[in-house]
């Protein structure tokens, strides 16, 4: 397991060359690249109490793939900014309560464009309710899922700020 304290940058293709898979973030920053064609990885991140922040670089020419679970381990202030996307899609899934941020697809599919990466956390953490938010029906059990969109801020970068989290 690889600890993070301070900021380190990594790219898809870093990510497949090593055999960590699992990393900590105690108060520091990971910023991803998506450089990587033909990877498609998966990689583990526990949040500490100290928190920090996960960015994705924009889009490149032929990116990989990274899936990101994270575990909030405490209550803990976690960033979550994907640059250079038009619109982010968070989804959360009540019944297994599942957060995930980023939708991979096309804009003509109405799902986001140039994200390259899915993050995956456990609980309702970005607070999405049937009120506030699209719902959509699964099936003929009407299981549902909540979907808010994000659109992106002046400089075309989309900011998730995940703060006091109380598990």
């Amino acid at each position: 397991m690889q600890t993070f304290e301070t900021v380190s940058k990594a790219s898809v293709e870093d990510l497949a060359k090593c055999c960590v898979r699992d990393y900590v973030l105690r108060g520091g920053t990971i910023e991803f690249d998506s450089s990587g064609t033909l990877h498609v990885l998966w990689i583990s991140v526990e949040i500490e109490a100290e928190g920090g922040e996960l960015i994705f670089d924009a889009r490149g020419h032929d990116p990989g793939l990274l899936l990101v679970d994270v575990t909030l381990r405490q209550k803990a202030p976690l960033l979550v900014l994907f640059k250079q996307v038009s619109r982010l899609t968070v989804t959360y899934d009540p019944k297994a309560d599942i957060t995930l941020i980023g939708m991979l697809g096309a804009p003509a599919a109405g799902l986001d464009s140039n994200v390259w990466s899915v993050v995956r956390i456990g609980g309702n953490v970005c607070g999405l309710s049937s009120e506030a938010n699209i719902r959509v029906s699964t099936n003929e059990n009407s299981d549902e899922l909540l979907i808010r969109y994000y659109e992106s801020n002046k400089s075309g970068d989309v900011c998730i700020n995940i703060n006091n989290i109380i598990l």
